[in-house]
């Protein structure tokens, strides 16, 4: 069996114009304020992972509580 490689690109995305694939309650966010730190603290250790579309719409595949915490610190 050949399993085939689907990641196309890396690159910078404008986070803020990632669509959530995922409804907000489909998982309880339990680690918010160690989280906010963390990235406060240290920044990025893992990417976001994003589905680029026909349209060229971004979808979050993961990394849904980060961008949560990141619209927190941005306003």
């Amino acid at each position: 069996m050949k399993i085939e490689n689907k990641i196309l690109k890396f690159g910078k995305v404008e986070w803020q114009k990632i669509q959530d694939l995922q409804p907000d309650d489909a998982k309880p966010i339990f680690n918010y304020e160690h989280l906010k730190k963390s990235l406060i603290n240290n920044g990025f250790a893992n990417p976001l992972f994003v589905w680029e579309d026909e349209k060229k719409a971004l979808w979050s595949v993961d990394g849904k509580t980060r961008r949560e915490v990141l619209r927190d610190l941005q306003n």
